[in-house]
């Protein structure tokens, strides 16, 4: 065991040699590669890394086949392993030994390029610096109700909860699922506009302060579990007083609260009286009930089959409050049944609102593939060249 460790030593510590020789040839070629592998760019893929990995079982196998063969003649061995049978022609044929030791050298210098190779693959991008613009856009909070009641299956009345596609063991979205889902895809598209994050049950809390950032907000939004807040209860109106709070400093034109909910405001500061003082303030408010309201599948559960168990609750929803809280600031009312409905109902909401130019920073960065490229391409480059040399390979 502790000889067949050491036949297998020398070749790991060669690739990780050759694996270093590779990204330091990447660096060479554009050294700004090297601020992207200290951490001050990002890679686009950087699951991708993990190719690197593939080096370590592709090295034993071609070790192991070279190993095996070589006996007190070193060269006659390596020659044989190679199939080529007897010593071919050599331009150094007095260094048999040697030449051995240095052909021995390929199979971890082969999987050694796959090192520079995952670099290329995952497509790091250097970080140029900010570029400073002004963009035209707007300021809005999303309230985004998480009581209860959204963890109801988003279907019509009357529909039963099944999954057309898997019949009886898929559990439909719920409310807030489809909310999720249907936010996410909309921020995507708003790369100019500054929109924030607020969540609300019982009380209300700033999920994400307004932001151009949208792959920040995104996975604000997409990490939104049940149960992250008390959701016993709907404060209506604490979540439009925190919400006018924190537009109040914007300078923008257009600063509006969506207010996205399926139930009635039941807790804390008057749902009336919040909209009020936020038209006081010039902030206009949006709403969009989620849901018809009254009863609603509920999941509680899998039967003994394993099928989700489904109860019908009363979720009821007050329809003209929300009517009402739109009305006072001079906003606008929707209903959504559907995820098709409460995107149509997000694109009327934002793209009629008057857009503010205001400095933006965005990061500059420049893809820094290519190098990755090149360090793969020097080290099968010089094993292609050493087999040519000290096999007396030609062709």
């Amino acid at each position: 065991m502790h000889a067949y460790g050491r036949r297998f030593l020398g070749p790991l510590i060669a690739l990780v040699a050759f694996a270093v020789l590779g990204v330091a040839v990447a660096v060479a070629a554009d050294p700004r590669l090297l601020h992207a592998l200290r951490g001050e760019g990002h890679y686009v893929h950087p699951a991708r890394l993990w190719v690197a990995l593939l080096a370590l079982p592709l090295l034993p196998a071609a070790v192991q086949a070279l190993a095996r063969s070589l006996p007190e003649r070193p060269f006659v061995g390596v020659a044989r392993a190679s199939g080529l049978g007897e010593a071919p022609p050599s331009l150094f044929p007095r260094f048999a030994g040697f030449r051995a030791q240095i052909v021995a050298l390929l199979p971890p210098m082969l999987a050694a390029t796959l090192v520079p190779l995952s670099l290329a693959f995952a497509e790091p991008e250097g970080h140029l610096g900010d570029v400073f613009d002004e963009t035209a856009g707007v300021d809005i909070l999303v309230c985004l109700d998480l009581s209860e009641s959204m963890q109801a299956a988003f279907v019509l009345p009357g529909t039963k909860p099944e999954d057309p596609k898997n019949p009886g063991r898929t559990p439909l979205p719920t409310r807030l699922d489809v909310a999720k889902e249907q936010l996410a895809a909309f921020l995507e598209k708003r790369p100019d506009d500054r929109i924030g994050l607020l969540v609300f049950g019982r009380s209300a809390w700033l999920a994400a302060p307004p932001t151009a950032d949208k792959t920040l907000l995104i996975q604000r939004l997409r990490a939104l579990a049940p149960g992250e807040i008390d959701g016993s209860l709907t404060a209506l109106g604490d979540a439009i007083g925190a919400a006018t709070a924190k537009l109040d400093g914007s300078p923008a034109r257009s600063r509006r609260i969506l207010l996205l909910s399926d139930g009635d405001g039941n807790v804390g500061l008057d749902a009336e009286e919040g909209a009020i003082l936020a038209r006081r303030h010039g902030i206009v408010i949006d709403t969009l009930q989620i849901g018809d309201g009254g009863k609603a599948q509920v999941l509680v559960g899998t039967d003994e089959r394993g099928f989700p168990k489904y109860v019908e609750e009363d979720f009821p929803v007050n329809a003209e409050l929300l009517r009402a809280i739109a009305a006072e600031t001079g906003g606008r009312s929707y209903k959504a049944t559907d995820a098709n409905g409460l995107s149509r109902a997000l694109v009327s909401v934002l793209d009629t609102l008057e857009k503010t130019t205001y400095p933006t920073r965005k990061p500059r960065f420049v893809p820094l593939a290519a190098p990755g490229y090149v360090g793969a391409a020097s080290l099968l480059g010089l094993a292609v060249l050493l087999r040519m040399i000290f096999l007396g390979e030609n062709a």
